[in-house]
């Protein structure tokens, strides 16, 4: 039974971090028409009200576990909806899709580093060594070792590693609260976090950074954020969450090394040819998620 429970949550991952592969190639369309902070807004605002029914469908929603952890939902929802939400497609505004995927699988690696920090306690010594392959080849992939990918950027590719901790903080949030169910925890950190999203607008917006769409500009991507509500917004959330609940946040991270590998696939299926420093640069990241899955696995079944 516990196989087949982790067989099941393995597939939930794996759609979940497929649908993510392909967020980056139609965020990336929507972001050509709808600044990141009004798409961020529009997407997870409709996708809290899609999120609630489906919840609601489900069975009964324990409403009181909401203010009693209202700091805590709003810490890792803002991290994780806000920061990670519109952190990213303010990254891809400079970089190309395939390169924003190869930057979220360096998260396995961020996850167990942050889980060591919160456990007070230093990683194990070959983290650092897959941490820093993985490092090597986001470097090259984003063209700081000299090699520049089509369409990429260093500093657009930094702001989307920077805005992945976003969601690893996002994830580590299940263990801090043990009380939410997979269900409820995507659902409450999502309403914790929608003021701060929508208040990063109002300040985008009197910055200039950010511009309310017109009629005609959410029409042009009607299509595509229905989509990103229905698909990588709510059921790969709510997939995410059953197999982190499931797996533990630092297995379920593994499933991120998809992500890359699904967002080349649709590159390529568009015709677009990756280079030779692409190629070689996800290699390495790649190999480094092998390699820590297999550490992983071995400490695991290490005797006590």
């Amino acid at each position: 039974m516990r196989t087949d429970s982790h067989g099941s949550a393995a597939a939930l991952l794996l759609f979940a971090t497929v649908s993510w592969g392909s967020l980056f190639h139609v965020g990336k369309s929507i972001i050509a028409h709808v600044d990141p902070f009004w798409f961020t807004l529009a997407r997870y605002g409709s996708g809290a009200m899609l999120l609630l029914a489906v919840v609601a469908l489900a069975g009964p929603v324990r409403w009181r576990l909401l203010p009693a952890h209202a700091g805590r939902l709003a810490f890792h929802g803002i991290a994780g909806y806000a920061v990670f939400g519109i952190g990213t497609f303010i990254g891809l505004q400079w970089t190309t899709p395939s390169h924003a995927a190869v930057i979220m699988a360096t998260m396995p690696i961020s996850t167990v580093v942050a889980r060591s920090a919160i456990d007070r306690r230093l990683p194990a010594p070959w983290t650092w060594g897959v941490a820093m392959l993985a490092l090597c080849g986001v470097l090259i992939v984003s063209g700081v070792a000299g090699s520049h990918g089509a369409g990429g950027s260093w500093h657009g590719d930094a702001i989307v590693f920077l805005s992945s901790l976003g969601w690893v903080t996002y994830t580590l949030g299940p263990s801090a609260l043990p009380r939410l169910d997979a269900r409820e925890y995507p659902l409450f950190s999502l309403l914790a976090s929608l003021p701060a999203i929508a208040l990063a607008v109002v300040i985008a917006g009197a910055a200039g950074f950010a511009h309310e769409p017109s009629a005609a500009q959410w029409v042009a991507v009607a299509p595509q954020l229905v989509y990103t509500v229905l698909v990588p917004t709510v059921a790969a959330v709510l997939a995410f969450n059953r197999g982190v609940s499931e797996l533990g946040a630092v297995n379920a991270m593994l499933f991120i090394n998809v992500v890359p590998v699904s967002a080349l696939m649709i590159s390529v299926a568009r015709g677009q040819s990756p280079s030779a420093a692409e190629i070689a640069g996800s290699a390495l990241v790649i190999a480094a998620i092998v390699l820590q899955n297999r550490m992983l696995a071995a400490r695991a079944a290490a005797p006590a």
